[in-house]
């Protein structure tokens, strides 16, 4: 939808206008071809748009370089501050084909 996609189904005019709005002020935290990694003040914000369990996937695989000390969000993680977008980027080439791990916070319900 912030690619500029419109569903194909009937839409208000006035969710039109929030859809425009959205578009507007996240159009800089998608790209096509992947996933944008931004500074936002003294953090480096991941912006991957998968979802809470999708998320809580990815930082319980990448946890050498993403942040897990909170509840992942829907639409971002947080690289660790020592980490750089070089970093994120080689542990994603290096975990490439492999299988994710069940979420952190699902690890550790199901301990026992």
């Amino acid at each position: 939808m912030f690619l500029g996609v419109t569903p194909d189904v009937e839409v208000s005019q006035r969710a039109s206008k929030v859809l425009a709005a959205h578009r507007e002020e996240s159009s800089h935290r998608v790209w096509e071809l992947g996933t944008v990694v931004a500074p936002r003040g003294d953090e480096l914000w991941w912006w991957t748009w998968a979802g809470g369990s999708g998320n809580a996937s990815l930082a319980a695989a990448l946890d050498h370089v993403v942040d897990i000390g909170g509840q992942p969000e829907n639409h971002r993680l947080l690289p660790r501050t020592e980490v750089d977008p070089a970093e994120l980027r080689a542990a994603l080439d290096n975990m490439e084909g492999g299988e994710l791990p069940r979420p952190w916070s699902q690890r550790k319900r199901h301990r026992g």
